[in-house]
């Protein structure tokens, strides 16, 4: 028995939503502005829901058009923690001029946002936070729930994990 290897796992086979799909997600996500960023920014980036929890506004540079990822978000006893990314590799994505906009969109209701409470969004303030300054990141099963109950309402079987593809 100690000579015998077990099987190689079966490679993934996802399963992403059809164009369509997609469509009628983000048209379900655009309802609020902000969730609407978070769903499109999975899709067109692919990162997993911990990495875009992760995600702080010192990584985006909209002048160049680029963000890196290099954290992730995880939850340990109940506790949420900043971690590596599940490959332990940091990496640059490439922004389009429309993702630029809508982050420049994103920013300027974050920024709003924490003014009108008297607030300041710091450089270090997570993309994606249900803080008023963003001070905070969002939780990535908090994430992913409500992806599947977006779903659910426009009847669509999958789940954010789906969206990467």
């Amino acid at each position: 028995m100690q000579l015998v290897e077990p099987p190689s796992r079966l490679p993934p086979d996802p399963d992403p939503p059809t164009v369509a799909e997609a469509v009628r997600l983000l048209d379900e996500a655009w309802l609020d502005p902000d969730w609407g960023t978070l769903v499109w920014f999975t899709m067109t980036t692919g990162l997993r829901r911990g990495e875009l929890c992760g995600v702080r506004w010192s990584q985006v540079d909209l002048e160049r058009g680029a963000v890196t990822i290099n954290r992730a978000i995880a939850r340990y006893d109940g506790v949420l923690v900043e971690k590596d990314t599940k490959s332990h590799q940091k990496r640059r994505l490439a922004l389009d001029p429309q993702a630029i906009e809508i982050l420049k969109e994103h920013r300027a209701r974050a920024v709003e946002r924490a003014a009108s409470l008297g607030l300041t969004l710091r450089p270090d303030a997570f993309l994606f936070s249900l803080a008023p300054d963003n001070s905070t990141p969002m939780k990535p099963a908090t994430v992913g729930q409500r992806s599947s109950r977006m779903a659910a309402r426009v009847e669509i079987d999958t789940h954010l994990h789906c969206l990467r593809h």
